[in-house]
């Protein structure tokens, strides 16, 4: 194309060379069918014009660079999609700059100054929520075709930040939704975007009930919604080490979470992540709710699996996992997620993050022909494709990466002392429907005895390490009621093993 006045090459074409080569020119169509069309239209001064056009200012912010627009969301199939007169902005750090890339992010606006003051509609197949004040567009930067590091840019798969939150979610979290569209600007194709949810008080009132006033919303230190009080006592509370804090931290930390949250983390070896990078927390007010930490713009993932996020020196807010881990309870604590999540089919076990990741991977499969035709040569020659760069990728990931991962990531823990080194007992089987007159069997593979509960309580008083007095010791097999929760652990020379529950039905 043209060059712009700003110097940086504009670029608003289809490489001929990925458009009319014969391994793709037959798929091209199909690929700008195979997700749903987000086609916005604005006055061409406010999108590209010299003085006043988003795309040439893309650096500034606020709402005087607010423009009206029209959003239409047109669905290959022929069902029912939206056209709504909304506001459109710029979005993002470093995918607003020129220089960094020429592929920027966008948010839209529903406000009554434009149009309804909510979109009303379903955008998020894997979500309830149906009604939406802002939708942010990602255009993917780092670990994409288009970043300005040669090292990263072969990694580009363009679902990272989708697969990161959908392991969350997997997890038990709190965490945003993505949906992939081909995005098109005054009629020009722009690439492969994903609409995503702002994690603001809206959408914490959108989950998690009340009104976006009821919650306090913190994004990188500063306060989107609500205030800073409670995140602020969350910061002090001193002495985590010690009983009575860790006790007041509770109350103000969703302990579980946060564990599940680092784990999530310490496994993607989040290279983009840390005191002031790529993180919200939310909180109810009332009732008096603990924050919980969500994962925002997770693309810096997946990269090496021997990537070590552990060793990293702690800043706050994750000073709190480094001055936590001196803490026995939550040293137990974490120990009790990381065997929910890295055993038995969790979610970050091998089998289940490659079939997460191979689930986003085929809703673009067809679809990052056309980014690739978009954007493909816009730093390297020739242009990154689908078949030789992008699936190379993602069967690097697969060979590579997700079979070994879950095992380095154990080891580092154990090493972090975030694991023990005992192991936690085994059943015969995990959880699930049982015949009638199952007996249960247990094992503890490195010896030690074996302590178990079918009432719901832990066989150990975390607080203090005693035996609870609902445990039973193991002994020969067990026959269980009709339904039972079995949990079990392992205490070996005052240590115990995590937690293992076995959710058990007696078929009738």
């Amino acid at each position: 194309g043209s060059r712009a006045w700003n110097g940086y090459p504009a670029a608003y074409g289809m490489d001929p060379r990925v458009a009319n080569d014969p391994l793709y020119r037959d798929r091209l169509k199909p690929a700008l069918q195979s997700l749903p069309t987000l086609s916005i239209v604005c006055r061409s001064e406010d999108l590209f014009g010299p003085r006043s056009g988003l795309y040439l200012h893309a650096e500034a912010r606020g709402e005087t660079w607010e423009k009206p627009c029209s959003a239409e969301l047109i669905l290959s199939d022929g069902s029912k999609g939206f056209q709504v007169d909304c506001g459109l902005r710029m979005q993002g750090n470093s995918t607003r700059m020129d220089m960094k890339t020429p592929k920027h992010a966008f948010r839209l606006a529903f406000k009554e100054k434009f149009g309804p003051p909510k979109l009303n509609y379903p955008i998020f197949p894997d979500s309830t929520v149906t009604k939406f004040d802002t939708l942010v567009l990602r255009a993917d930067f780092n670990v994409s075709w288009l970043h300005w590091d040669a090292g990263t840019r072969p990694h580009s798969q363009r679902i990272r930040d989708a697969w990161t939150k959908d392991s969350h979610r997997a997890m038990g979290g709190l965490a945003g939704h993505n949906r992939y569209v081909h995005l098109y600007l005054n009629g020009l194709y722009w690439g492969v975007y994903d609409a995503a949810e702002r994690l603001d008080a809206s959408f914490a009132a959108s989950y998690l009930g009340g009104t976006k006033n009821d919650y306090d919303v913190v994004n990188e230190y500063q306060v989107k919604d609500g205030t800073m009080e409670a995140f602020n006592a969350l910061q002090s509370v001193p002495g985590l080490a010690n009983r009575s804090a860790y006790r007041k931290l509770q109350q103000l930390l969703d302990v579980p979470q946060f564990i599940d949250y680092l784990l999530l983390n310490y496994y993607v070896g989040s290279r983009d992540w840390g005191d002031s990078k790529n993180w919200y927390a939310i909180r109810r007010r009332a009732p008096a709710g603990a924050f919980q930490f969500l994962v925002w713009d997770a693309e810096q993932v997946l990269l090496d699996a021997n990537d070590d996020m552990l060793s990293s020196p702690y800043l706050p807010p994750f000073r709190l996992a480094g001055e936590l881990a001196a803490n026995a309870e939550f040293k137990l604590a974490f120990a009790d997620r990381v065997q929910k999540h890295f055993f038995n089919g969790g979610a970050l076990t091998p089998a289940a993050a490659a079939e997460r990741w191979m689930k986003r991977a085929r809703e673009v499969d067809l679809a990052i022909i056309a980014e690739s035709a978009r954007w493909g040569y816009y730093r390297r020659n020739p242009p990154f494709t689908r078949d030789r760069d992008w699936l190379a990728e993602q069967q690097r990931l697969l060979k590579s990466y997700f079979p070994v991962r879950t095992t380095i990531v154990l080891d580092q823990l154990r090493a972090a002392g975030l694991y023990p080194k005992i192991a936690a007992p085994t059943f015969n089987q995990q959880g699930g429907a049982v015949p009638e007159g199952f007996q249960l069997t247990m094992a503890a593979r490195g010896g030690g005895a074996i302590y178990y509960t079918t009432d719901g309580f832990d066989p150990c008083v975390p607080a203090t390490g005693a035996v609870s007095p609902h445990a039973k010791t193991y002994s020969s097999p067990v026959s269980l009621p009709n339904s039972a929760t079995v949990k079990a652990r392992v205490l070996k020379q005052e240590t115990w093993s995590a937690l293992v529950e076995a959710p058990l039905t007696t078929a009738a």
